[in-house]
């Protein structure tokens, strides 16, 4: 049996952090995922090297030294700096990061790197990477710097760019002490001036009604800076300012301002977001597609201009200058020599975004990524499930040009799982319901659909396992009781690995009806299983273990009952879950992911041996999906959040024959299937969901893996099964007309039957009527239960809002209207004073009386002055006798006092105001009362003269009674008016004849008063208009010539009478009408006279307003004159704080500087003493060769002179083994044969030690001199 040897990644794709750096002029370098992958630019050969920490968190290079670091994810993470080519690790950095680190820069004038920390302590670090130790930080430098850049030419200045500010870092050094001071640039604001003050932070002042905010101005925003070999920065901005500071000066010029007249019509709405500086200018990108070539010499001019595909993020330039690296967001690596050619080379496109899925095509160069996907085994195309329920055939034959052969409807939500047999026989898909679609997966049966199958849950995991006759499927499902994401129970099931397809297997409903699955139920829930050959593999994210399962064949028991399993053997898993599992095409190996990243491959015979390798970053969510390729020595996996893809090679021992004769047999199968497949012609339909589905755009392809739902939109196509379904429907249609007939026969039979049958037949058990019952009582409740939840919420919102509006005040807005105009007055509402306000009211009165007797008591002549002469307040008579003179305000205690007394004037104009409004509201009141007494008057006359006249009658609108607006009346209410039991026993207790009878008996008493007042002249005159003189009965009956004499008397006297009659009911109708006129006319005067009262009240309300307004105005006046003296104060105060804490800082400074002064006297007083020493040496040389002939002390002094060839002194700093190199190459002046002739050999070794400590002390005298001059 096969022994794994290693698994090594072979190749990675993706983009992770989006920034890429020069290791040296032909080499660079990104971060993809766990691993940093480096490409070269000419040769686009890559290398790799993985992170021996927890992910990758910041990345830089110094492409002069091939030197890199980059920090970890992880909690008090550790910076690794590597050497390139080597990829050596050179030194381990461990500091006080307690989280993370936002940025690193490396020097490229030494060992030196800078890095700062995120939260908590915001700490900026500079090392000295080589002896792995820190020469200074500082802390709390700000939470939001993006940029961290070494001046290229002195290491000991930094520039730290943040979203508001530029900061420059210097280190200052003094023997073994090292400090960083920080310089702020001051930058100008958005429209191009420098501010002549600080600005301090904004804050808000209310006193009572009136408000007023100060805000400060803004100022630029930077984006991007780079050094100038003058140790200078440009920095641009976002607003499109390009600005030159001095750091040792801290002087600011713009050099291009966007917003003047004479500014570049490409700037003008240019935003900077890099900045490099080449051989021929400033090369500057915004975010649009063009990257300019800058000259900033007396006024800044595009030079040159590269269009690009897409806009780019950052700029990097070469060491040698050369070459100019454009990166995007989106992956894509332009490079362009600006001084040999205008074209920019696209290096590289790294798709770029979070992968879905991926799988192996079966071949190794390419592989295709996309929401849920499988490739066939069988021929070269892959099985893409989309969002739209859908599942898509692309032919990969030509690896650039995909193209869509087939698609077929299958859900109306997400495709979810794709998954093909190892011999390529069937493709199964399911979505987030319990239906799995069983399809043909070979070309040369043009992916018919053979038919579907419903599990017992919600699908979680698919699995298949082909065989010698047939195809086994695994399927894990959700329980009624699983709800944590697992399932608890296991669906096997088998397919024939030929002749599925027919009426023997699928019902009419597109069911696979043949089918006779076993249900396993498992004693915890499971998150991912894999089949094997009678066994399978699984994932309890609840143990945190991988549980092996035989599964039995119960050929007892009926096939809805479920066979409870325990796991036979159980090992450690992934401390991080939930995690997939996966076996390999031979079910030799079983591969596991899950959230820490690691990929676990272990031998299924022996699944306590692990291999495992760190493929992604946990801090990234880990590993998504596994992919085993063919040959089962392969493997791919995709990370959640890290947006890239590792292939990791499987080396194992010895060889196995089967897996080779497997692979000789699916080549047969793909030199059969892949012509077919190429004949294909495209899908006709129009497919824009392509490139949204296969170039992985995950929008809503997120959301479909995270398991929710997708509802049926009404423009989704027809789905297999209801295509299925619809053809089976119409062949029934036949014959369910053929039967309609029939059956309607029948039921007429019936119906008649029916008649003749007793009403007993047709009544309901008492069971069913209960349930109905209890139904309609729950139906019921239900309903009831809204109501009166929409009943409470609404009563408390109309408590509240009766409270805060209505009750709250003391007087109510009211109006009163006019009877003949539009005209209307409102009244001012007023809430009652508070106590602390009374309070607040006495404490100023009694200030001011004693203020006013102190003042008369000094007996100082002053000219009076009315303190509000001039005010319309005074002039109305309403004054308070405690205000202040208005130019004897001094202090804010005057002003705030001022204020309340100036409101208490407000008060009395309202509350006198409210008092004549509330007279005339009680006169308006009256009137209506009087006419309507004389509409009354006047309807009794109209109804005495016959007269049907419309009366006006005017009464009191809402605006004039606003109470009303709280009350309901029972007009208002459309809805039928709903009874409880209890109101219905109410209503039949109660008796309308004695509810009345109460009312009736004052209605009756009113009349009667009324009749009496009237008198009995009044019933006379009315008996007057309806007494007639009937004529004799001889007039109807004869002519005037038949008339006797008595009978003519009659006549004569019953004319007379009816004359008589006739004018006295003229008479008495004159006087009802002069009657009616009068009372008309007093309505009318009354209220023509009501309407000229309030005008005149309008008028006053006029002035009133006036006068309040005006009062208002002063209170505002003398709010913001308190508001300007507190910022003034507050002002004073940070002043006097900055000034302690500059006075505090220079007497640190001063302490600081005594201190250095002292450390520089000694040091100058060592090297005075070194220096003589020296010296010393010079004058002793003779003294030390005494018994030498001074001929040979002249050629000895001259060689004590002489210094090796080619050897010049440096300095320590600059080459610390100069002294030792120096002494080496004294051993060729030391040798014997350069000793003069005749000369002792005692002698000439006396004399080489001798030069030897000159040597020394002169290294000494120069160390000393570079020290001290550091000083």
């Amino acid at each position: 049996m096969d022994e794994i040897e290693s698994l090594n990644v072979r190749w990675i794709q993706g983009f992770t952090n989006k920034k890429i750096e020069f290791v040296n002029n032909e080499m660079i370098c990104y971060t993809c995922g766990h691993h940093i992958c480096f490409l070269n630019l000419k040769t686009k050969k890559r290398h790799l090297l993985q992170s021996p920490g927890r992910g990758i968190s910041a990345l830089t290079a110094d492409g002069s030294s091939s030197i890199f670091a980059f920090s970890e994810q992880k909690l008090s993470p550790s910076i690794f700096v590597y050497k390139f080519p080597e990829l050596a690790l050179k030194n381990e950095l461990k500091g006080t990061a307690k989280l993370k680190y936002t940025c690193l820069t490396l020097s490229d004038s030494g060992p030196f790197l800078g890095c700062c920390s995120s939260l908590p302590d915001y700490t900026l670090t500079v090392w000295n990477w080589e002896k792995a130790e820190p020469i200074c930080k500082q802390a709390g430098v700000g939470q939001d710097i993006i940029s961290l850049v070494f001046n290229p030419w002195n290491w000991l200045q930094l520039c730290a760019l943040s979203s508001t500010s530029v900061i420059v870092w210097h280190i200052e050094k003094s023997d073994s002490i090292t400090a960083l001071k920080p310089r702020v640039v001051k930058l100008p604001e958005t429209d191009g001036s420098f501010a002549e003050r600080p600005s301090y932070a904004s804050y808000t002042v209310q006193h009572r009604t009136t408000e007023t905010t100060l805000l400060t101005s803004s100022t630029v925003t930077p984006s991007a800076v780079c050094w100038t070999p003058t140790s200078e920065i440009y920095v641009g901005c976002v607003e499109g300012f390009l600005l030159h500071v001095d750091p040792e000066n801290l002087s600011v010029s713009i050099l291009y301002n966007p917003k003047v007249g004479d500014a570049v019509p490409e700037l003008t709405k240019f935003s900077f977001q890099g900045l490099t500086l080449s051989k021929n200018g400033v090369i500057a990108l915004g975010k649009n597609t063009e990257v300019y070539s800058l000259e900033v010499g007396g006024q800044v001019s595009i030079t040159r201009t590269w269009q690009l595909e897409k806009p780019v993020d950052a700029v990097k330039l070469s060491p040698d200058n050369n070459t100019v690296l454009l990166t995007s967001n989106t992956g894509e690596i332009y490079a362009f020599n600006p001084e040999q050619s205008e074209e920019i080379v696209k290096v590289l496109d790294i798709f770029s975004g979070n992968f879905l899925a991926a799988e192996f095509l079966n071949t190794d160069r390419n592989i295709c990524v996309v929401t849920s996907l499988a490739c066939c085994p069988a021929a070269h195309y892959a099985a893409v499930g989309t969002g739209a329920g859908s599942v898509l055939f692309v032919d990969l034959n030509v690896y650039e040009k995909p193209r869509v052969v087939h698609q077929v409807q299958l859900y109306h939500t997400a495709v979810l799982h794709v998954v093909f047999d190892q011999e390529g026989h069937y493709l199964l898909t399911s979505g987030s319901d319990s239906h799995i679609y069983v399809l043909e997966a070979k070309p040369s049966l043009r992916f018919s659909v053979i038919g579907c199958t419903v599990v017992c849950g919600r699908i979680l995991s698919l699995s298949t396992r082909c065989l010698k006759e047939e195809v086994r499927v695994l399927v894990l499902c959700a329980g009624l009781e699983d709800n944590d994401g697992g399932g608890s129970l296991l669906t096997a099931f088998s397919l024939p690995s030929r002749g599925l397809a027919g009426s023997d297997y699928m019902d009419r409903h597109g069911r696979l009806s043949a089918l006779r699955g076993l249900t396993y139920e498992v004693p915890h829930p499971l998150h991912s299983c894999s089949l094997g050959v009678n066994e399978a593999f699984a994932y309890c994210n609840t143990k945190k273990t991988i549980q092996r399962f035989h599964l039995i064949k119960d050929t007892k028991s009926i096939s809805s009952e479920k066979i409870k399993i325990k796991p036979v053997q159980e090992v450690e898993g992934h401390p991080l879950g939930p995690a997939s599992l996966l076996l390999s095409p031979d079910c030799i190996w079983l591969a596991s992911v899950g959230q820490d990243g690691l990929l676990y491959v272990r031998q299924t015979a022996s699944m306590e041996n692990i291999t495992k390798l760190q493929c992604h970053s946990c801090n990234a969510g880990g590993i998504q999906r596994v992919s085993f390729s063919t040959d089962g020595l392969a493997l791919l996996t995709t990370g959640f959040r890290d947006d890239c893809l590792v292939c990791t090679e499987l080396r194992t021992r010895g060889l196995d024959t089967k897996r080779q004769s497997t692979c000789q047999s699916l080549k047969k199968t793909l030199s059969i299937e892949n012509p077919i497949l190429m004949k294909i012609t495209t899908c006709d339909q129009e497919a824009p969901w392509l490139t949204h589905e296969v170039r992985g755009e995950s929008s809503d392809v997120s959301k479909q893996d995270e398991g929710e739902s997708c509802h049926k939109s009404p423009s989704s196509p027809p789905t297999w099964l209801y295509k299925k379904t619809m053809r089976s429907t119409i062949l029934e249609k036949k014959k369910l007309k053929e039967t309609v007939k029939q059956l309607s026969d029948t039921i007429q039979k019936l119906i008649v039957e029916n008649e003749s049958l007793p009403e007993e037949e047709f009544s309901l058990t008492v069971k069913e009527q209960r349930r109905l019952d209890t139904m309609v009582e729950q139906e019921v409740a239900l309903v009831r239960a809204g109501i009166e939840q929409d009943i409470v919420e609404k009563s408390y919102l109309y408590d509240v809002l009766k409270r805060e509006c209505w009750d709250s005040m003391m007087i109510k807005r009211t109006a009163i209207k006019a009877f003949y105009s539009e005209l209307a007055v409102q009244n001012f509402p007023l809430k009652e004073r508070t106590a602390e306000e009374l309070e607040d009211l006495r404490r100023v009165q009694n200030m001011r009386k004693i203020e006013k007797a102190a003042s008369s008591s000094r007996r100082m002549k002053r000219p009076k002055v009315a303190p509000l002469t001039g005010s319309f307040s005074t002039q109305m008579g309403f004054s308070n006798p405690h205000l202040y003179d208005q130019f004897s305000l001094q202090s804010t205690e005057q002003r705030i006092s001022q204020i309340i007394l100036l409101q208490d004037v407000i008060y009395g104009i309202k509350t006198a105001f409210n008092a004549e409004f509330a007279a005339l509201q009680r006169q308006k009141v009256l009137e209506l009362q009087r006419v309507r007494d004389n509409n009354a008057c006047i309807r009794e006359i109209m109804l005495k003269l016959d007269m049907n006249q419309e009366l006006w009658e005017p009464c009191l609108t809402d605006a004039e009674q606003p109470e009303n607006v709280l009350t309901v009346d029972d007009s208002e209410i459309k809805a039928e008016m709903f009874f409880t039991p209890e109101n219905k026993e109410e209503e039949e207790r109660w008796t309308p004849g004695e509810g009345n009878h109460s009312e009736e008996q004052v209605d009756d008493g009113r009349k009667q008063a009324i009749d009496e007042i009237i008198g009995v002249f009044e019933v006379k005159q009315v008996d007057i208009l309806k007494t007639e003189i009937l004529p004799p009965e001889f007039v109807l009956t004869k002519a005037d010539a038949q008339l006797s004499e008595e009978e003519k008397k009659a006549y004569e006297e019953y004319e007379k009478n009816l004359k008589d009659l006739n004018q006295k009911k003229e008479k008495y109708r004159n006087s009802l009408e002069s009657e009616m006129r009068k009372l008309m006319k007093s309505t009318k005067d009354g209220t023509e006279g009501f309407d000229e009262a309030l005008f005149k009240l309008l008028k006053k309300k006029v002035k009133c307003t006036i006068a309040i307004n005006q009062e208002e105005l002063k209170i505002t006046y003398l709010v913001d004159s308190v508001l300007e003296d507190e910022d003034m104060r507050n002002r004073e105060l940070q002043l006097k704080s900055k000034l302690e804490e500059i006075l505090a800082q220079k007497v640190g400074t001063g302490e600081e500087v005594k201190t250095h002064q002292d450390e520089v006297q000694r040091f100058q007083e060592m090297y005075d003493s070194i220096v003589a020493e020296d010296k010393e040496l010079d004058k002793n040389f003779r003294k030390d060769f005494l018994n030498v002939p001074n001929t040979l002390v002249d050629q000895l002094y001259k060689l004590f002179k002489r210094r090796p060839r080619g050897q010049k002194i440096k300095t320590p700093s600059q080459t610390p083994d100069a002294l030792n190199q120096i002494l080496k190459a004294m051993d060729e002046l030391d040798d014997p044969d350069k000793m003069p002739f005749s000369l002792n050999p005692s002698v000439w070794q006396k004399f080489c030690l001798v030069r030897r400590s000159k040597i020394e002390s002169e290294q000494k005298v120069i160390q000393r001199n570079a020290e001290t001059s550091e000083k």
